[in-house]
């Protein structure tokens, strides 16, 4: 009995060893991969196949251009190393698996899913090309997941902790180069911890989290990026969908060192900072529960105009925006502003501008209308404060040339549009000059003061100082009354009549003049028909050149009159007082009509009187009369 069980228990070692013997000579022969495959097949592939399999001590299978299925495309090399420790009957356990050398295609463009009863620690695959049915090209791709678990609603990557890196990703024309991920994959809870990917030529990187099919992007950063508006409206066409369908929040946005190209706009060289800004449409802006931007850039170029470090700070709360700071150096000056905008408002809080130089020389003159498309259509601008201080404007692109220098401006607590009219519809305004020029006349110390209260515009002082004499005026019009009436009131002392360039005769002199008038507005027609006042004016020292003569004749004018009565006016005939001129001054138009008017210069020249209509175009003498006639000629020209 004792024999025999010695015998049996012999019997089994040696079977044990022959097997052993048999599987290491197996393994290490020609014979692995048929007996490889055909075990495979059997316990549920029964379509794999690879051209050969290699055993390496201890735990080590290489199996070189392997099919899955007919269906799926050939992989060039698996590589397995099995973990015999953690394996049971139940359950096989790879420690690593490495898959080198998958193209999938649209039809194909998901990975392997393994077998139930197969479990792996480690999935490694690298220089994959995938190709998706929504043109998704990625190229170069390597991955590495810990403890991979196969999601039946997310074929295309397993859930898990992950790293990938792609030399290429394409889609939608834009491409994404060394991108380079990690992370934790889920099929609802998924988290990038790092994101990097050069894209346009600009740096970038991104860490974010997601909830289901929404994602909260918690950073993400630009570096040296550079846009056109045709390529931002390009951008915005193919991703503005997508962005407001999965993008659910940006806590942080950052573009650094960047560049923004449109026509007649340069932003250069900016850093710009969103941050808590939730993806909500078209009118996302105005939908912000507190939203805050800030950008800072080198220069912001408009037309000609440039901004020398611009610097802004923006609150977007639903239906505004709070502009809590804006700074800029701009002509040699600097800009400092708050406000607030909404989509039909702006208020601005505070605006200061210091030692402003503007210059406008030809070929350099500022065109800003273009402007007007980019602003909102604002029904009001409000102004709390703003100030101007010690800033200069210089004309030299046409003559006569001009120039205001020493300009300080304060307006209060004012409502500047309204309805869309610009105006001083409330507040006050008070703009001084130190010194004015036009041409060869020049103010010193000129003064401007208006106040606007309870629809009632008051021009309260306008004086301007000069060098023998001065000019001021007052005026009220009272916009929120029936009809709207308005007056105004002028006076004058030694007024220099060269002022007037638009006179066809060569007229120089010095005016006194003081006269008020008044009447209704609302629009051309109510004015012509309500016009009424009168103007006394004197002229002294005054040089008259006539046309074909060569030398100035002097004249004086003494008591003229001008007389407005419910839009007609008239200038009764009066004597130029001259040793060597004989000519009269006369004119009536009626604005209430079409017909043209004329302010006739009879002169006497021998037996002839040449008639001159100063109001036209140019000083052509109408037909000449006989003297002894004495006709009096209306011209014919237009008004002007």
């Amino acid at each position: 009995m004792k024999t025999g069980i010695i015998r049996l228990f012999l019997t089994c070692i040696l079977l044990i060893l022959i097997g052993i013997t048999v599987g290491i000579v197996v393994i290490q022969s020609r014979y692995i991969t048929p007996v490889a495959q055909w075990t495979i097949q059997k316990i549920g592939l029964p379509e794999f196949h690879a051209q050969k399999i290699s055993y390496q001590y201890p735990f080590h299978l290489k199996f070189e251009h392997v099919r899955l299925s007919q269906h799926q495309a050939p992989i060039q090399t698996v590589d397995v190393w099995v973990n015999p420790y953690q394996s049971t009957l139940n359950q096989l356990v790879f420690d690593s698996v490495l898959i080198d050398g998958l193209t999938l295609d649209n039809d194909q463009a998901s990975f392997p899913q393994p077998l139930e009863h197969l479990k792996i620690n480690q999935l490694a695959m690298r220089n994959l090309s995938v190709a998706t049915a929504d043109n998704l090209m990625i190229h170069g791709l390597n991955v590495q997941i810990q403890h991979p678990t196969w999601n039946a609603t997310n074929p295309y990557l397993p859930d898990g902790d992950i790293q990938l890196y792609a030399s290429q990703v394409s889609w939608q024309g834009e491409t994404l180069t060394d991108l380079l991920i990690t992370g934790n994959h889920q099929s609802q809870h998924s988290q990038i911890d790092s994101l990097t990917a050069k894209w346009r030529g600009a740096s970038l990187s991104l860490q974010g989290k997601a909830d289901g099919q929404r994602w909260s992007i918690e950073n993400l950063t630009t570096d040296k990026l550079s846009l056109s508006l045709s390529q931002f409206q390009q951008l915005s066409y193919k991703f503005s969908s997508l962005i407001e369908t999965h993008i659910a929040q940006i806590d942080r946005l950052d573009l650094l060192n960047s560049q923004f190209n449109m026509p007649r706009i340069q932003l250069n060289n900016f850093d710009l900072s969103l941050t808590d800004f939730h993806p909500a449409g078209t009118e996302s802006l105005w939908k912000q529960n507190h939203a805050e931007l800030s950008l800072d850039a080198e220069s912001l170029v408009l037309d000609k105009m440039m901004w020398v470090e611009p610097s802004i700070n923006l609150i977007l709360t639903p239906g505004q925006f709070d502009v809590d700071d804006f700074s800029a150096t701009l002509m040699d000056g600097q800009v400092h502003a708050s406000g607030s905008i909404t989509p039909e408002t702006a208020t601005i809080r505070d605006l200061q501008l210091q030692s402003i130089k503007m210059f406008i020389e030809s070929g350099s003159e500022p065109d800003i209308t273009w402007l007007a498309s980019l602003i909102p259509a604002f029904k009001q601008v409000n102004v709390e404060q703003l100030k101007i201080r010690n800033s200069q404007i210089i004309q030299l692109a046409r003559q006569p040339y001009w120039q205001l220098s020493g300009i300080n401006t304060d307006i209060d607590h004012a409502q500047l549009l309204n309805a869309q009219r610009w105006g001083l519809w409330q507040g006050s305004a008070r703009i001084s000059v130190n010194n004015l020029s036009y041409g060869q006349f020049v103010v010193s110390q000129g003064l401007v003061e208006m106040h606007s209260q309870a629809q009632n515009w008051i021009l309260d002082r306008l004086f301007l100082p000069f060098a023998k004499g001065y000019l001021a005026a007052k005026g009220q019009w009272q916009y929120g009354s029936k009809g709207a009436p308005w007056q105004f009131s002028v006076d004058a002392d030694s007024l220099p009549l060269n002022l007037f360039k638009h006179l066809p005769l060569g007229i120089q002199g010095l005016a006194d003049l003081s006269g008020s008038a008044q009447g209704l507005s609302g629009d051309a027609v109510i004015i012509n028909h309500t016009l009424s006042g009168l103007l006394n004016l004197d002229i002294r020292n005054g040089r008259l050149q006539l046309p074909d003569t060569h030398d100035p004749k002097d004249f004086m004018v003494d008591a003229m009159q001008i007389n407005a009565d419910r839009g007609t006016i008239t200038v009764p005939e009066i004597h130029l007082n001259a040793d060597d001129l004989n000519a009269t001054l006369s004119g009536r138009w009626d604005l209430t009509q079409s017909e043209s008017g004329s302010l006739t210069l009879s002169v006497s020249s021998g037996e002839t009187r040449h008639h001159y209509n100063l109001l036209a175009p140019k000083a052509e003498p109408l037909t000449p009369q006989p003297e002894a006639g004495l006709t009096q000629e209306t011209s014919n020209s237009s008004t002007n």
